[in-house]
Order: C-alpha cells, then sequence, then structure tokens
C-alpha cells in the first residue's frame, strides 16, 4: 500500500527539497571564500602564470551564466515538469562536481563555472514556483525560505574548507602573494568533500521533491485555502499564454521600475561580496578572523532573505525598499570612509549583507505579487537576463585596473 500524503505535507516536503537544493546551488558561490586556496592550487598544478584576481571571475561566471538560462529553465519547466528537470539537474551536479574534483587549468575551472551556473538556473525559479503554489498566500515567507539556502551555504562550505585547508588559520606567503604548497595542495580534500556532499544531497532533495499537480487536488481544499487568492492566481492562468502576459509585462512601467533597481546597483555590490575575503589575504589579515567574518555574513545573509520576505507579507514593497535603500546608502558612506581600517570595513560589509539579500528577496517577492505565480519566473529571468552583464563588470575592472591593495583601497 502506498502511503498517501496530504497537500501540505508535500508542500513541506517540497520546501525543505528546495532549501537543500539551494543550499548546493549557493555553494557554488562559496568559491569566492576559498579563492586565494584555488588559485595557488592551480598555480602549482597546472596554470603558473595565474594570479589571485583570476578567481574574481569565478562567482560573476556562475551569476551571469545563471541569469542567461534562467529564462530558457523556465520555460522547460513548463514543458517537461519540474520532476524532470530535477532529475536532470541532480545528473549534470554529480557530473560537475567530478570534473571541478580533476581540474587543474583554470580554464577548465572557468568552463565547469559556466555548468554550475547551469545548475543554479535549473533550481532557481521552477523550484520557488512549484513552492508557492502550495502555499500560494505566504508568497514572501516561501520565496524567504527558499532563497534561505544560497545565503546560509558559506556557512557550511567555508568552515570544511577551513578545517579541511588552512586548519591553522595560515596567511598568504607576502613574497609570493600565494598560499604555501602544503596549503594548497589541500584543496583537494575539499573538492573531494565537494563531491560527495553535493552529490549526495542533490539525490536527497530531487527524492523529496514532490511536482505540484493542480489537477490532482481537492476542489475543497482549494476553497477554504485561502479561495480568493488562490481563484485569482487560476484565472490568470487559464486567460492568457506565457506569451501574452511576457508582452503584457513589457507595456507597463512597473517592469522597468524593478529591472533597474534590481540592476543600478549591482557593479558595486558584487564587486565588494565576490572580492572582498581575496581582498583582506593580500592585505595578510589574520585568516581566523576572516573566517569568522565570512561565516557571519553566510548567516546575515541567510537570515536576511527569509526576514525580508515574511515582512513583505505583512507591508508594503515601497516602505521595506525604502528601508533598504536608505541603510545601504548610509552603511556605504561609512564603507568608503573605512577602507584604511580594514577591522570597520569588514564590519560594515558583514552588516551591509542584510541590506543586499533582503533587496533580492524583496524584489523576486514583487515580481511574484504583480506578475502571478505562473508568470513571475519567465519575466524576471528575461529581465536579470538582460542586466547580467553587470556581474562581469566588477571583476573586469579589478582585472584591469588593480595592481596592489591600495588600488583596490582607491
Amino acid at each position: 500500500m502506498v502511503l498517501q500524503l496530504s497537500k501540505n505535507t508535500k508542500g513541506i516536503l517540497s520546501i525543505i527539497a528546495s532549501v537543500i537544493m539551494n543550499i548546493i546551488c549557493g555553494s557554488l558561490y562559496s568559491w569566492s571564500g576559498i579563492n586565494g586556496y584555488f588559485i595557488s592550487y592551480l598555480k602549482y598544478k597546472d596554470s603558473p602564470s595565474v594570479e589571485i584576481k583570476d578567481g574574481y571571475f569565478f562567482s560573476p561566471i556562475i551569476t551571469f551564466t545563471s541569469m542567461c538560462f534562467s529564462p530558457l529553465m523556465t520555460i522547460l519547466d513548463e514543458k517537461i515538469g519540474l520532476k524532470l528537470i530535477s532529475l536532470l539537474s541532480t545528473i549534470l551536479v554529480v557530473f560537475t562536481n567530478l570534473l571541478v574534483y580533476n581540474s587543474t587549468n583554470i580554464y577548465y575551472v572557468c568552463g565547469c563555472m559556466v555548468l554550475f551556473g547551469v545548475i543554479n538556473a535549473m533550481n532557481y525559479m521552477p523550484l520557488i514556483k512549484n513552492c508557492l503554489y502550495y502555499f500560494p498566500n505566504k508568497k514572501g515567507l516561501i520565496n524567504g525560505f527558499v532563497l534561505f539556502g544560497y545565503g546560509t551555504s558559506s556557512l557550511i562550505y567555508n568552515s570544511f574548507a577551513d578545517y579541511l585547508i588552512n586548519p591553522e588559520y595560515k596567511k598568504i606567503n607576502p613574497s609570493t602573494g600565494f598560499f604555501d604548497k602544503d596549503i594548497a595542495f589541500n584543496v583537494k580534500k575539499y573538492l573531494l568533500f565537494f563531491v560527495i556532499f553535493n552529490s549526495t544531497f542533490a539525490i536527497i532533495s530531487f527524492l523529496l521533491q514532490f511536482e505540484y499537480k493542480k489537477e490532482k487536488e481537492n476542489k475543497l481544499e482549494n476553497i477554504n485555502d485561502n479561495k480568493k487568492e488562490i481563484k485569482k492566481e487560476e484565472e490568470e492562468e487559464l486567460s492568457i499564454s506565457l506569451k501574452e502576459a511576457f508582452i503584457q509585462a513589457t507595456k507597463g512601467k512597473q517592469l522597468y521600475q524593478l529591472w533597474l533597481m534590481s540592476t543600478i546597483l549591482q557593479v558595486v555590490t558584487f564587486t565588494i561580496s565576490n572580492t572582498y575575503r581575496s581582498f583582506a589575504q593580500q592585505c595578510y589579515m589574520d585568516e581566523h578572523l576572516l573566517s569568522i567574518l565570512t561565516k557571519t555574513y553566510s548567516i546575515l545573509s541567510g537570515l536576511s532573505r527569509l526576514i525580508w520576505g515574511a515582512l513583505f507579507d505583512k507591508f508594503t514593497f515601497k516602505n521595506l525598499f525604502g528601508i533598504c535603500v536608505i541603510t545601504q546608502i548610509l552603511v556605504g558612506l561609512f564603507l568608503f570612509n573605512s577602507v584604511q581600517f580594514p577591522y570597520l570595513f569588514f564590519f560594515l560589509l558583514c552588516f551591509q549583507s542584510i541590506v543586499i539579500s533582503g533587496k533580492v528577496s524583496l524584489n523576486v517577492t514583487m515580481f511574484i505579487k504583480v506578475y502571478g505565480i505562473k508568470y513571475f519566473g519567465f519575466i524576471y529571468s528575461v529581465f536579470t537576463a538582460i542586466g547580467s552583464f553587470t556581474h562581469l563588470l566588477g571583476p573586469f575592472i579589478i582585472k584591469l585596473v588593480v595592481k596592489n591593495t591600495q588600488d583596490y583601497k582607491k
């Protein structure tokens, strides 16, 4: 006899599966926390001309690829369904992690970052959309839960990186600008953990994931469970196609306002967030303190996505986003003037993560509320893809302009 699960139980399990998968996807961004180690490893293995700055491209490449592929994945979600996408994603996670484990050349690794971006795209909008169908009246909270995985993943992966790669928290060698060989070669241990952990939990996530099937749900349950909002969603989905919904969205100014808000600050934001640890290592700051700061940043980032999403179910976007912008401007002014005081700089950076992650959560939730559960993924993906080039500008600027630590401070 097959155990019959209720709609809420399936929804909760799907949220758990989505959080697990987003922790894995978030782990791909944890490369910004091990740039110095990994680049040192590549230099000693097969890329002698590599520079620490080359590692600044890892996370931006993932983000850029993810944004470019997200529209395609939202269409595939409609065509083949979430469960098949999750299966393909699980297979790709195992395959790509094995590739990274066996890569010793900077160009091969960058190719793996592209594949990581594809994995990210497969598990971003489709997972959020599926969870929202189970709990349509909790858009902000559900979105916050799913995005929570992205924010907190660095806590897990950087903790293992510290233990496996640099347990004594040794600094970069000032004479070479890289970590010594005995530390760099420990990266292989971390990559083995990366393969086993990610592959195992990707499989667990796939098994826990339940694709929402509207036609199989009990109509009375729908009526009792937020009937007004569900009825509105169903009417919207029956009235127009995905293409028609997108065309309608492009005719309104609100879409362009949302796009501008999500794009305009990306260069500064991602330049700082993807390079701050490597910059600090070049300043020869204490590695133990850097580890604590990185984990603090991760915790605050994850919690802020959840908290701001939950707040959006009770307050307006304009008020919450206004608080985020004002706070970021104030913190940014202090941040700009604290560069000569590294410890204060990184404390402010951790606080800044609350605002940066909050804006991500608010922006995605706003798209859900304005364009509906069925359509928001494609509309959001297309317009964020248009602004995806901003994620690559930061590392390009550093690569071209920054020659030393003093240039970074400028």
